[in-house]
C-alpha cells in the first residue's frame, strides 16, 4: 500500500523536475511583457494545480482500494467481539464434479480461504473436512490465517457420502473446545457444500421433537452460533454413471457361461446422451457395447463371458462419455469368486432326516454322476469331527438331537472362519444343547459375539399357524412376492420352537409366523453367516405334524435362496463394499490400496478401486500375486451420482434469515468492504479530470 501511495507523489516530482531555469535581464519592454505573463501564469498555475490534484487523488484512491479497507460502524472497531469461524467443507464424492472454473470442492476451498483472509486480526478459525466422517483438521482454533489456509488447501474429495450427523457432532465439539479455552469468542459456522439432495434431505423441514438427532443438533447449533449454508454450485447439472454391476449366476462356475449385467443411469439429463460401455475382466478387455441413454433413463447393458480359473476375479465396467461432470462414477468394480462347484453338507442323526433339504438343493444329488451347481453330501452327526468342513460352502444341521462340545467348537470355528451354517430345528432337538452352542464365542472372532444371539424355548409350541413373509422385504423372501397361493404365505405350521432374540441389532428375520414369533433368523458371525429355522420342514416327525413346508412349491426355491444368502451373498458382501466402509478382517497379512500402497485394516477406503490382500508368507498383494491375492472392490455410493441439490431455504427453519447468512459468509466482524466504493470514486475523478483538462485547454487556446 505504501508503494501505491508513493505513486501519488509522482506528478509533483515530475512537475518540480521539469521547472525551467532562467537568468533575469532587466529590459523595459520585457518587464512589461513579463508583467502580463505573470498575470497569465497565475491563472495557468491554478488550472494545473487543479488537474494535478485530481490525478494525485485518482492514484491515491487506487492505492487505498488495493489495501482492501473496511468500514466499522460506531462502537464496532477494536472493541468488537472476536469471532471463531468454523468452516465446514463438504468432501463427498459429488464435490468432485466439474464446474466452469474447476471442481465444486475447489470452489468451496476458494470461498473458505476468502473468509479467512477477510477476517480481522484476532479472529480464530477451525477447518472441518466433512465426508463419511468429519475431522477437525487443525485440532484447535488457530488465530493465524496461515495454518487455516494450509488446512483448507489440504482438503481433497473422497469417494464417500457425507453424513450431516457426523459434521454436527464435530462442529459442536470444536465450538465447545473453543469456548472452554477462549470464552470471549463468538461462534460463526459456515457450511460450504453442493447441498446435494442425498446428503441434505435429512435436514429438509426437520421437526424439532425430542429424539431426532439431526434436528436437535441443528437447534443447539443455531441457538449458540450464527449459521450459514453456502451452495458452491447453483447450476443444475446432468450426469451419467455406472450404478451397479451384477453377475448371473451369483457364484460363477469356471468355464461356464456368466452374464454380467451393468446398470447405466442418467441423472438430470435433458437430451439423449451417447456413451460407450467397456467390460474388463482382470484388467483385460472382454467386450464393448453402446450405452446411449434417453433423458432420465436407466438402462441395463449385458455382457456374456466366462472365467477360466477358480478363485478371485475382478470385473470392471468402464463408461466412456464426453463432457461428463463427475468421472469418478464412470467406473465400477465387482469382485467375484469362481468355483469349480458349490458344495453343501447335510448333517443328520439319520440320513432320511436330511433328504428333503438335500433334494431341495440338488434333486439329483444321490445319482451316480450327480449334475447341478450344488454338490450335496449327507453325513451322520457322529462323523462331524472326522469331516473336513472347510471343503464345503455350507453345512445344514437337520434336526440333530445333540452336539458334543467338540462338535460345537468345530461348527463355530467353521462358521466364523467364513463358512455358512444352517440349523433346522425339529422334534429330536434338545434345546439346552443348542442354547449352549448359540451362546459360545470363537476366541479368534470374539468381537463378533456369540454365534447366534438367541435362546430356544424348552419345548415346541403346538397349534395352527401360517408363515408370514414380513412384506417380502428380506432378500430370501423377496422372490416370493406376488405368489400368495403357491408361495410362503400358503405354508401351514403345526409345531415350532419359540425363540427369544437376545440382540436384535445383530440378526435378520426373513420369515416369521402369524403368531409373531420368528420362523427364520440369520446372523453374521465372524467372516461367515449362520441361520436358524425354527420350523421342521417335514410334514410329520415322530408321528407329530410339523409343517407343510417340505411339500410346498416354495420349499425348493426357499432352501436355495437360503443357501445363496448364507454363501454367495455373504461372500459378495465381504468382497464388495462402498467407499468409507472398512475392509474385511482377513487375519494376518498385508493390504494394498488402488495406488499400490500398503495399508492397514480397517484401512482408509475413501478412494474407490480395488484393494488387494495377501496372507502372511505369500507375495505382496496385488494382481501380480495371482489367485493367492484376495481382491476387494470399493465403489462410489450410487446416490452420489445424482447432482441435484436442495435450496438453502428448505433448511431455513433452523437457520438465520438470508441477510444474516450473507453477513456470516462475509465475516461481519471484519466490517463492510470499501474497495468497491473507492474504485468507483476513482473512476468518477478520472472522468472529471479528463473533462477539466479539455475545458481548461480549450479556454487557454
Amino acid at each position: 500500500m505504501l508503494g501505491w501511495a508513493a505513486a501519488a507523489a509522482l506528478p509533483w516530482l515530475v512537475n518540480l523536475w521539469s521547472r525551467r531555469r532562467h537568468v533575469d535581464v532587466s529590459w523595459a519592454a520585457s518587464e512589461l511583457l513579463m508583467t502580463a505573463v505573470r498575470q497569465r501564469s497565475r491563472r495557468l498555475k491554478l488550472r494545473e494545480l487543479l488537474l494535478l490534484s485530481l490525478r494525485a487523488a485518482i492514484l491515491l484512491l487506487a492505492a487505498l482500494a488495493a489495501a482492501q479497507p473496511r468500514w466499522h460502524a460506531a462502537g464496532s472497531t477494536g472493541q468488537a467481539a472476536r469471532i471463531h469461524h468454523v468452516l465446514v467443507v463438504d468432501q463427498s464424492s459429488s464435490m468432485a464434479s466439474q464446474m466452469e472454473n474447476g471442481t465444486r470442492l475447489e470452489s468451496a476451498k476458494r470461498q473458505a480461504a476468502r473468509i479467512v483472509r477477510d477476517a480481522p486480526a484476532g479472529d480464530a478459525f477451525s477447518v472441518i473436512g466433512w465426508a463419511a466422517d468429519a475431522e477437525n483438521v487443525l485440532g484447535r482454533p488457530a488465530f493465524d490465517e496461515q495454518p487455516a489456509l494450509a488446512a483448507i488447501a489440504s482438503l481433497e474429495a473422497a469417494d464417500t457420502t457425507a453424513q450431516i450427523a457426523s459434521a454436527q457432532r464435530t462442529v459442536e465439539a470444536a465450538i465447545s473446545d473453543a469456548r472452554k479455552n477462549f470464552p470471549d469468542l463468538a461462534s460463526r459456522i459456515v457450511f460450504l457444500s453442493d447441498l446435494a439432495a442425498n446428503t441434505w434431505s435429512p435436514a429438509r423441514s426437520l421437526p424439532t421433537e425430542q429424539g431426532n438427532e439431526v434436528s436437535q443438533a441443528w437447534k443447539r447449533l443455531s441457538e449458540g452460533a450464527a449459521i450459514a449454508l453456502v451452495n458452491v454450485d447453483e447450476t443444475r447439472r446432468s450426469n451419467l454413471a455406472v450404478t451397479a454391476v451384477r453377475v448371473d449366476p451369483a457364484a460363477p462356475i469356471i468355464n461356464e457361461p456368466m452374464t454380467v449385467a451393468v446398470d447405466v443411469e442418467g441423472f438430470g439429463t435433458t437430451a439423449p446422451v451417447s456413451a460407450r460401455l467397456e467390460l474388463l475382466v482382470d484388467g483385460k478387455p472382454s467386450g464393448v457395447q453402446d450405452a446411449a441413454l434417453q433423458p432420465r433413463q436407466k438402462r441395463v447393458v449385458s455382457f456374456q463371458t466366462r472365467l477360466a480359473l477358480p478363485g478371485g476375479h475382478v470385473v470392471q465396467a468402464l463408461l466412456r462419455v464426453d463432457g461428463d461432470p463427475l468421472p469418478r462414477d464412470d467406473s465400477r468394480w465387482l469382485s467375484v469368486e469362481a468355483l469349480r462347484v458349490q458344495k453343501a453338507l447335510c448333517i443328520a442323526d439319520r440320513p432320511g432326516q436330511a433328504i428333503d433339504v438335500a433334494r431341495a438343493l440338488n434333486p439329483r444329488f444321490d445319482q451316480p454322476a450327480p449334475t447341478g451347481r450344488i454338490k450335496v453330501d449327507i453325513a451322520g452327526a457322529a462323523s462331524i469331527s472326522a469331516t473336513d468342513l472347510s471343503q464345503y460352502d455350507a453345512a445344514f444341521v437337520c434336526n440333530v438331537a445333540e452336539l458334543t462340545p467338540r462338535d460345537q467348537r468345530l461348527l463355530i470355528r467353521y462358521a466364523t472362519a467364513g463358512g455358512a451354517l444352517a440349523i433346522l430345528l425339529g422334534d429330536r432337538v434338545r434345546p439346552a444343547c443348542y442354547n449352549e452352542l448359540f451362546s459360545q464365542v470363537d476366541p479368534l472372532q470374539a468381537p463378533s459375539g456369540p454365534l447366534v444371539p438367541l435362546s430356544i424355548a424348552a419345548a415346541p409350541a403346538g397349534g395352527q399357524w401360517r408363515l408370514d413373509p414380513l412384506g417380502y422385504r428380506h432378500p430370501i423372501a423377496a422372490p416370493f412376492a406376488g405368489r400368495p397361493r403357491s408361495g410362503l404365505a400358503a405354508v401351514r405350521v403345526s409345531r415350532y420352537f419359540p425363540v427369544q432374540v437376545l440382540d436384535a441389532a445383530r440378526v435378520e428375520i426373513p420369515l416369521a409366523l402369524d403368531s409373531g414369533d420368528p420362523a427364520m433368523i440369520v446372523a453374521d458371525c465372524g467372516r461367515g453367516r449362520a441361520a436358524v429355522v425354527t420350523v421342521n420342514p417335514a410334514l410329520q416327525s415322530a408321528g407329530e405334524p410339523w409343517s407343510s413346508l417340505a411339500v410346498s412349491p416354495s420349499f425348493v426355491p426357499l432352501m436355495r435362496k437360503l443357501f445363496q444368502h448364507l454363501t454367495t451373498t455373504r461372500r459378495a458382501e465381504r468382497l464388495n463394499r462402498l467407499a468409507g466402509e472398512p475392509l474385511p478382517d482377513e487375519g494376518i497379512g498385508s493390504w494394498t490400496n488402488p495406488d499400490g500402497q500398503l495399508t492397514t485394516p480397517p484401512g482408509d477406503t475413501r478412494q474407490a478401486g480395488v484393494y488387494h490382500f495377501a496372507p502372511r508368507g505369500t507375495p505382496t498383494p496385488g494382481p501380480a500375486a495371482g489367485r493367492q491375492s484376495l481382491a476387494v472392490a470399493i465403489n462410489v455410493d450410487p446416490r452420489e451420482s445424482d447432482l441435484s441439490f436442495i435450496e438453502v431455504s428448505e433448511v431455513g427453519g433452523l437457520l438465520r434469515d438470508p441477510e444474516e447468512q450473507a453477513s456470516v459468509i462475509g465475516s461481519p466482524g471484519a466490517g463492510r468492504p470499501l474497495a468497491g466504493y473507492l474504485l468507483a470514486l476513482a473512476a468518477v475523478l478520472s472522468v472529471l479530470e479528463s473533462t477539466a483538462a479539455w475545458l481548461l485547454g480549450r479556454g487557454s487556446a
